[in-house]
């Protein structure tokens, strides 16, 4: 029980700090180091950073999250499509 705990407030027992293991993608369970990861790689839009690691969009609801905070700061402004 104290491991589950002290996973869950980021003591590092898993996968480094909690920052780095935030999840950006639920659905597809693609965390915040990953995407930084796509980007560097030269992800162009939120779909290529998915790509990158084998996913795709499902829900859609990190698509503006990785346009906005991930690919707008590095540079490579993203069109988000509308559903």
């Amino acid at each position: 029980m104290f491991w589950l705990k002290a996973r869950t407030f980021g003591f590092g027992f898993v996968g480094g700090p909690r920052s780095e293991r935030m999840y950006v993608c639920n659905c597809n369970g693609v965390t915040k180091r990953e995407v930084e990861e796509a980007v560097t790689a030269g992800a162009r839009c939120p779909e290529d950073v998915l790509a990158h690691h084998g996913c795709e969009p499902c829900c859609g609801r990190c698509l503006t999250e990785i346009a906005e905070d991930y690919l707008k700061p590095a540079g490579k402004e993203a069109l988000v499509a509308a559903e």
